[in-house]
């Protein structure tokens, strides 16, 4: 049996930082900070790192529902894992409005579409709690484990499926190449085959820190005057969007499938210009946390981004003594996915103590 890592527990988001977390811990001392506040909690790569490695306590924030449940799973669960009867559970009978199957059938076989709209139901009808949210993020597990790239995109393969059957989507798929075979093998699965492996994976991540963590779902600047009551050994982690590197509505359909219903799309601050006032205003409200870890990137030819000179600049306003440090040998999923080298973007860490 193959053994995880706890890091396994966490999905492919876009923008992670699972392949930086020993460089970002490198800046903490477990002695001095006692407190992780993560403001874009996203995927929890790092926030789980913190928890698992640094025993931190964890304070985590992000508006996404899809990172909300991952951080309510992961983070603020201290002993509460998926069980066997959880999963079976899914398949519980009952009466939805096939949501998925209106919304997002090409996308989706007909098998997974009629086990989204039920599983997704019945997690709908618990009361809340963690299990709830386990389950949740388990689903949002789920579909980016079987959509290529982890999100809604391709549908060439899953129409095959449908026009010609499943001997030949395959073949076709696994000649063009191997990776794309095995991806349409798990999309083709019984979901329950999927589940108990990612359950597995799930339950790795889940540690007792004798910490009471907290995670929100709120504006940054409804979240950061929360933080205000730790007064001393505290850390912001903050890995904002980069600008005009993505928004991150490539979830909102996994939101509206967990959801079961359609929601209004949001237009980001960080894809327009005023985003160096909305940092400038984000650092003052930050300025009561000890020490600020502060991820960022953008396209190298994009003469509007807020590339890593111009960002030190900004963040030593206010934290003078700020260091910049530039990431190496980075895989920048957020550009690959249009096709574009990771050499036409930077990827930086600023380092700012009081």
């Amino acid at each position: 049996m193959k053994k995880f890592k706890f890091q396994d527990a966490t999905f492919a988001y876009l923008g992670s930082k699972k392949r930086q977390c020993t460089t970002l811990a490198s800046f903490i001392d477990p002695k001095k900070h006692e407190t992780l506040i993560s403001t874009f909690a996203g995927g929890c790569s790092f926030e789980l790192f913190a928890k698992h490695k640094l025993g931190m306590k964890i304070v985590s924030n992000d508006w996404s529902f899809v990172s909300f449940v991952a951080q309510k799973a992961l983070l603020e669960n201290n002993g509460v894992k998926i069980e066997a009867q959880d999963i079976y559970s899914l398949f519980r009978e009952n009466e939805n409005d096939g949501f998925v199957k209106k919304n997002y059938a090409k996308y989706f076989t007909d098998q997974t579409c009629d086990f989204l709209d039920t599983a997704t139901e019945n997690i709908r009808q618990m009361a809340d709690g963690t299990k709830k949210y386990l389950l949740s993020h388990l689903i949002v597990y789920y579909i980016t484990h079987i959509l290529p790239y982890g999100k809604m995109g391709a549908i060439y393969d899953i129409r095959n499926i449908k026009d010609k059957g499943l001997f030949d989507a395959l073949q076709e798929a696994s000649g063009s190449s191997e990776s794309r075979g095995r991806k349409l093998i798990k999309a083709s699965q019984h979901p329950l085959v999927v589940l108990n492996l990612l359950a597995e994976k799930v339950n790795v991540g889940i540690i007792n820190n004798n910490k009471e963590n907290s995670v929100y779902s709120e504006d940054v600047f409804s979240f950061l005057p929360k933080t205000q009551q730790f007064s001393g050994g505290t850390v912001l982690f903050a890995d904002a969007p980069y600008f005009q590197s993505c928004s991150y509505s490539v979830y909102d359909s996994i939101n509206e499938i967990l959801l079961g219903h359609k929601i209004k799309k949001n237009n980001s601050v960080f894809n327009n210009k005023d985003v160096e006032e909305w940092f400038d205003k984000f650092f003052q409200a930050s300025q009561h946390i000890d020490l600020w870890l502060l991820t960022y990137g953008g396209k190298i030819e994009n003469p509007d981004a807020l590339h890593s000179a111009k960002f030190l600049e900004m963040v030593k306003k206010h934290r003078p003594k700020a260091k910049l440090l530039k990431f190496e040998n980075f895989s920048w999923s957020i550009n690959t996915l249009s096709g574009k080298s990771p050499s036409l973007c930077e990827e930086y860490l600023i380092i700012a103590e009081l």
